[in-house]
């Protein structure tokens, strides 16, 4: 039932709006009634609403593309620009090159598999764009500053496989 409404909302809603409800859904903190969602804001202070047509476009390809990797010319020639306008309007706009911020969402993607699936860290790598596990947990603990397996191991506990702050009910 859970995935025939995940289906639903991608449908409504699109597909950067499911991964967002099932990360939701499925993260063993529940949020108190009155809390609300946060609109991302980029490093440069801008929602992706307040992007450039052509970076906003790119944003789009990038997240379509997490688990096979799609090239940076590509991308500029998909959004109609070339690369070199593409580079200065990604950095302009978010204040990280295509590449880096194609990166971070590929590691985004990874952590919420690394913290609420118990798939191997090489299947993780793979669903993400990665051609093994050494290169993602190369990235990871560069942008993280730990490694995926550290951080499943700080986000459940060792016995068992509840989340940390989540007691089982006997």
């Amino acid at each position: 039932m859970f995935e025939v409404c995940l289906e639903l909302v991608c449908h409504a809603l699109g597909e950067a709006a499911m991964n967002e409800v099932a990360c939701i859904l499925q993260h063993p903190i529940i949020r108190s009634a009155n809390s609300r969602q946060k609109v991302p804001v980029l490093q440069s202070g801008r929602t992706v609403d307040e992007m450039p047509p052509a970076v906003k476009q790119a944003m789009s390809i990038f997240s379509e593309n997490v688990e096979s990797p799609v090239g940076i010319r590509d991308v500029a020639r998909m959004a109609g620009i070339s690369p070199r306008q593409l580079e200065r309007s990604f950095r302009t706009a978010t204040g990280l090159s295509p590449g880096e911020y194609y990166r971070r969402q590929r590691l985004k993607a990874a952590r919420q598999m690394v913290r609420h699936s118990w798939d191997s860290i090489s299947d993780i790598a793979h669903a993400v764009g990665y051609a093994s596990s050494s290169t993602l947990t190369l990235h990871y603990r560069k942008f993280y500053g730990i490694t995926p397996v550290q951080d499943r191991k700080q986000t459940f506990r060792p016995d068992t496989r509840e989340p940390v702050g989540i007691t089982a009910v006997p």
